[in-house]
């Protein structure tokens, strides 16, 4: 598989999210063996968040939160810098209850997932809370769910978690019914700097829990008014490099469309 090394324009210029390299992924089968969440899988698309990491100290060691977001991440990115921007952004804009932890977990595997995309070459409608105005079913053109991508679908991003003492994907079951979306899609923060890309499960099959019996009420987080779907991860039938490739090739096909051509007249 192509790994593609760099999202800048310039090659030599700052860089964001990257695909890990063979020594890479040496380094996180190891890591991924200490962490509950997840085991290592050659089936998974593995990401490191800190592709060079003298660069980004180099360029942000003058931030003023330089020290708090090295402790808080353990490294420090480019990349790290606008999660952080989101969570902050987050919080202001949407006083749901949500804890600041919450938040943040959740947009570091969006924001990779982002990335990913941008790697393939997508063309994608991503609704940046930073810049994004479309909100609630007066908005001219809603987007509930997280990713639009033309002749694949719309996709839901979540994190992985612990819960229960098994690696699940928590989603609020009345929030994927309102977000319509055609897949949820798991990824996984495994620790420092890496990522994991861990698969993804058709919308039929995450509403076949919706009644089941991982219809689980959540009692601890206030954002979380009603039930929830706790889908166990090993459930998600199609795996993080299918998923991948597969966003390769809806590359190539849009690629071959025909050019719409305008009239004068």
């Amino acid at each position: 598989m192509k790994r593609y090394r760099s999202i800048s324009a310039n090659p030599e210029g700052l860089r964001g999210v990257e695909l890990a390299t063979d020594d890479e992924l040496r380094e996180i089968e190891p890591l991924i063996r200490g962490n509950l969440h997840v085991e290592f899988d050659k089936n998974y698309i593995y990401l490191n968040l800190n592709p060079n990491p003298s660069e980004g100290e180099r360029l942000l060691e003058g931030h003023p939160e330089f020290q708090s977001i090295h402790d808080e991440y353990g490294f420090i990115s480019p990349t790290v810098l606008v999660i952080e921007d989101y969570v902050k952004f987050y919080m202001l804009r949407y006083k749901k209850g949500h804890s600041e932890r919450d938040v943040r977990e959740g947009l570091k595997v969006e924001k990779a997932f982002d990335i990913i995309l941008q790697n393939a070459g997508l063309y994608v409608n991503y609704p940046e809370p930073i810049r994004d105005w479309r909100e609630g079913q007066g908005a001219p053109y809603p987007q509930p769910c997280d990713f639009y991508i033309p002749l694949f679908g719309k996709l839901e991003i979540k994190s992985v978690t612990d819960f229960r003492g098994s690696n699940r994907v928590n989603v609020p079951s009345g929030e994927w019914c309102d977000e319509n979306a055609d897949y949820l899609v798991a990824l996984s923060h495994i620790g420092g700097c890496y990522v994991m890309l861990c698969g993804a499960m058709p919308s039929d099959k995450v509403n076949s829990y919706v009644n089941g019996n991982y219809h689980i009420k959540h009692s601890k987080s206030p954002e979380f008014t009603g039930p929830f779907l706790s889908i166990p991860l090993d459930d998600f039938p199609i795996k993080g490099r299918t998923l991948y490739e597969t966003l390769l090739t809806t590359r190539k096909q849009i690629d071959e469309l025909p050019q719409v051509k305008i009239e004068a007249t």
